[in-house]
């Protein structure tokens, strides 16, 4: 019997080697897209951090300032391009990052900054070497982010308790750059005054003006009224562009708010201020044209059982007892990052021509 034998035919010599040749191109190619790929999304994201953290904090710096303007800004922030590089550095995992302001152009807003982050490799140009790519004809790769941030008054406003204040109570000394805090004070309920407040002279039968044809009314002295809150929340949501905010009758706490009324203790809230107010009961109306920034130090509010803490004093612009309801703190300045609260802000010229007010606080909210 004859043994059968195998034998390669002298033709498919070499061939493996040349499917695998074509297969690690294959491969590496696959590893460009993968590995390379990966590793530039990865520096894109921490360059994006990077100018995003440096917008962020160079237009609070310039708001902080009182700047109307980035050119503004740069001639009195001193080192202001070194700041961004700094904070894009920070966000680098190797710390290796270039950062700059850039010009503003024609459709940012005048109050606003926008920074420019790029990676810096070891030599210190910005392209960074690639481990794959260069089976593909790429060698190396620039990567770079952009941020715009805006400073400016808010648009509208998430305020943590459902109150409006008069604004015959804002101390208009605050606004100037010398003075953080005023003294604290308590503003009462409308009618439930105590201690009338000598800057709020006006009586609820005291027309304010004519809008309209409808006669509109500040409140009786040293009031507040409760707003509208969001469905099943504590907080109202207040939008300056309205002209009528609808009020909430009524002197009673809303139930919604007492597990959140402990944790505001001694801090700042967002306090709506309306200048002027129309309509009764539940067709009333207020027109809140600014926040402000209220630190809550005390309170008294009705309801059953009576909500009250840090009420008594021997000073009558600070103690509430019996009838009184109110609201017990400081109006101070403040610049809000948090774009929950403050989700939109206009540039400070802006506001100028709407005719609205700044009562002292400012939003920074990044735009892209």
């Amino acid at each position: 019997m004859r043994r059968l034998r195998f034998t390669r035919l002298a033709d498919d010599r070499g061939a493996v080697a040349i499917v695998v040749a074509l297969l690690m191109v294959a491969l590496l190619g696959s590893a460009a897209i993968s590995i390379d790929a990966g590793r530039l999304y990865v520096e894109r994201r921490q360059l994006h951090n990077g100018s995003d953290a440096a917008a962020l904090a160079l237009a609070q710096m310039c708001s902080g300032a009182n700047k109307l303007s980035l050119a503004d800004c740069v001639t009195s922030v001193t080192g202001i391009s070194d700041q961004a590089t700094r904070l894009a550095e920070a966000n680098k995992n190797d710390g290796a990052a270039y950062a700059g302001v850039l010009p503003r152009r024609s459709t940012d807003p005048l109050t606003s900054v926008r920074v420019r982050t790029m990676s810096r490799a070891p030599d210190g140009s910005t392209e960074l070497p690639l481990f794959f790519a260069p089976v593909l004809g790429q060698n190396t790769k620039t990567v770079s982010a952009e941020s715009l941030a805006t400073w400016g008054l808010p648009i509208q406003g998430r305020a943590a308790l459902p109150i409006t204040v008069d604004i015959c109570h804002f101390p208009q000394g605050l606004l100037a750059d010398t003075v953080s805090f005023w003294p604290a004070q308590f503003i009462q309920y409308a009618g439930q005054e105590i201690a009338p407040n000598p800057l709020c002279p006006l009586t609820v039968t005291d027309p304010v003006s004519n809008i309209g044809g409808i006669q509109v009314y500040r409140p009786v002295p040293g009031g507040f009224g409760w707003l509208p809150q969001a469905p099943g929340q504590c907080y109202a949501v207040v939008n300056k562009f309205l002209q009528q905010t609808p009020s909430q009758p009524g002197n009673s706490f809303p139930t919604e708010c007492g597990s959140q009324l402990d944790k505001l203790r001694n801090t700042v809230i967002l306090l709506p201020v309306y200048d002027y107010a129309g309509g009764q009961g539940a067709n009333g109306w207020y027109h809140i044209p600014a926040f402000a920034a209220f630190k809550l130090t005390g309170w008294r509010f009705g309801g059953s059982p009576d909500l009250s803490w840090n009420n008594t004093s021997s000073d009558p612009r600070q103690n509430c007892t019996d009838d009184c309801r109110g609201i017990k703190g400081q109006f101070t300045k403040l610049v809000v990052l948090n774009q929950i609260d403050l989700p939109g802000v206009i540039d400070v010229n802006g506001y100028r021509n709407l005719g609205t007010l700044n009562l002292g606080v400012t939003a920074v909210v990044l735009s892209q």
